[in-house]
């Protein structure tokens, strides 16, 4: 019997289109001559700025890095002396008026970062490396060496072949943003290879367990979800972690059904690198004591499990070694993400089981995808003969501890990545299993539970590209209107390009108007994006003082898009309203 070509054709266009439309969306948000334009406005910065973008970056992380190693002997000394763990103050935003080196250091972020905040820890943690003194430390130790090294060595690359230039004097890319949108496009080319990666381990646990259309419906679990693929379009390490991390299940299985023991050892360097990008997956190690078990004794049982621990402790520590090097700043780290004074992930809660699960079944994955997925989890589980038990018992045992503690969708990517397996399994044998209906009426009802997934796709790509376009100037808005450049601007927060399309704020009085008291005087003008309008704009006193007066950045998501997609995020959308004081 002739043997049928792999990959299958279908399996293969959805791997070719997700790699055409990242590649086509990688540039969102990222900084360059159009957006300094209008953040200058024909207000160059003074020679005195253009020095302190860098020296004051330089005394920040000096002044950091000394707090840092001061915060972590005293916890050390504190746990020493059993007295528990104070941790310091988190940063606040400024009462008033900004100050000048305030508004540098606002300056600094839409020079340097993108509209996608989480992956300026990245770029912070490389630009602290010097390979020409051999100091590869990090000194952010949020995000793991396995994800940041392998980006500096693209960033690298780019330089070798000319495409990305690195300086130190960040004035100079005031001349040459290009440069910096390059360095960021490196590091999302890790993810968009790492998404991609994950679409092809699905098809194959597709081709294991004999069944072309398992493998397709988990491909598309993943591909038409709207949470991996924003995070395939950021420089952060959780879709990079869910590739390694499926990876060493996959091995794990292959071992469980065939043997040969380079499986575990492949396997626990894979889990390594998984827990060396994001420390959270460490809780993958669970993997090898559920996939490893069988029957005929605990010994040989336990040697295998050994050697896979082995394996994933020295791919974490050969990737990281500044947990040991500076085990001190390391373990603060930690702390701070573990206790109720931080992060809060090590404290149960739960509220954060309905809030999870809500989040995965209905948001952050295409639906229903995940809806199915959890029933199917609990029945593989149960059943001894199951296909899937191993895998399944796995997440069973994960997904309710990580639910009520870190109750993160996004960096748990390594748990829902094997969970869209499960929702492949659960597709098709619901739809194109047992004939309970006509194939015509079976087919359709699948179709219709794509149709959210493939509604969601395009909204997505088009929130990406439409990041892209020339924002509605504020500063012609300003003018317009006639402020005078003494005018004051209130803002809810510093500006950053997260919240606010760039402006000339560097030389206009700015006052923060978030703790705003009687006593101070109100802005001419307040400047609001559309959470604040939400959340804190309608109930502050200084609203009944305003009259809107225009908006500016990207114009606002029509109201068909918001009602038929439930995830479009407001990074994406910098459309902000411009409020006039009255009369």
């Amino acid at each position: 019997m002739q043997r049928r070509a792999y990959p299958y054709p279908e399996q293969a266009a959805i791997l070719l289109i997700m790699a055409l439309l990242l590649c086509l969306c990688a540039d969102w948000g990222l900084p360059g001559r159009q957006s300094l334009a209008l953040l200058t406005h024909d207000a160059p910065l003074s020679g005195q700025q253009k020095r302190d973008l860098t020296s004051q970056r330089e005394e920040f992380y000096d002044r950091l890095d000394a707090s840092r190693r001061a915060q972590a002997d005293n916890m050390v000394s504190r746990l020493a002396a059993r007295k528990g763990v104070s941790l310091g103050e988190w940063g606040e935003v400024p009462e008033s008026e900004m100050t000048p080196a305030q508004k540098i250091t606002a300056f600094r972020a839409y020079l340097l970062g993108s509209m996608a905040s989480d992956e300026r820890g990245t770029y912070r943690a490389l630009s602290r490396i010097n390979p020409a003194a051999w100091d590869f430390d990090p000194k952010f130790y949020v995000y793991g060496g396995a994800y940041l090294y392998p980006a500096g060595a693209l960033i690298y690359l780019g330089k070798l072949t000319g495409l990305i230039q690195v300086s130190r004097d960040l004035a100079w890319y005031l001349d040459h943003p290009e440069h910096m949108a390059r360095i960021h496009l490196a590091g999302r080319g890790l993810n968009i290879a790492a998404f991609l990666g994950v679409l092809v381990l699905l098809a194959l646990w597709g081709r294991r367990l004999g069944s072309r259309a398992l493998g397709t419906l988990a491909m598309l679990a993943w591909a038409l979800s709207p949470l991996p693929w924003w995070d395939a379009l950021a420089s952060k390490p959780h879709v990079y972690a869910a590739f390694w991390g499926l990876g060493g299940l996959f091995l794990l299985d292959g071992h469980a059904r065939h043997g040969r023991k380079w499986r575990v050892w492949l396997a626990g360097a894979a889990l390594g690198m998984a827990m060396g990008s994001s420390l959270p997956a460490a809780v993958l190690a669970l993997a090898f004591p559920v996939f490893l078990y069988r029957p005929g004794g605990a010994w040989p049982w336990l040697r295998l499990c050994l050697a896979g621990w082995l394996a994933m402790l020295a791919l974490f520590f050969l990737t990281n070694p500044y947990a040991i090097l500076s085990h001190q700043v390391y373990l603060l780290t930690l702390v701070e993400h573990l206790f109720g004074k931080g992060w809060g992930y090590g404290v149960f809660n739960f509220n954060n089981l309905r809030d999870y699960f809500f989040l995965l079944a209905l948001r952050d994955f295409a639906f229903p995808f995940m809806l199915v997925a959890l029933p199917a989890l609990i029945w593989q589980a149960f059943r001894p003969a199951a296909p899937l038990r191993r895998l399944a018992l796995l997440l069973a045992l994960l997904l309710p501890v990580w639910s009520l503690t870190v109750s993160s969708v996004g960096i748990g990517a390594f748990l829902t990545a094997p969970l869209c397996v499960l929702a492949g399994w659960a597709m098709r044998d619901i739809f194109l299993g047992k004939a309970w209906a006509p194939p015509a009426l079976r087919g359709a009802l699948l179709a219709l539970c794509l149709l959210p997934g493939l509604v969601s796709l395009p909204a997505q790509v088009w929130a990406a590209v439409a990041a892209k376009e020339p924002h509605a100037s504020l500063s012609q808005q300003l003018e317009a209107g006639g402020l005078p450049p003494e005018a004051s601007i209130g803002l809810f927060e510093p500006p950053d390009s997260v919240r606010l399309p760039p402006f000339p704020f560097i030389n206009r009085r700015i006052v923060i108007i978030k703790n705003w008291r009687e006593e101070e005087a109100p802005p001419d003008l307040v400047l609001v994006n559309q959470r604040e309008l939400e959340h804190h704009w309608p109930g502050h006193p200084l609203k009944p003082l305003y009259e809107e007066a225009g908006w500016a950045g990207s114009p606002p998501w029509p109201d068909f898009v918001k009602n038929i997609v439930s995830f479009l995020p407001e990074r994406t959308r910098n459309h902000i309203l411009i409020f006039r004081r009255k009369p």
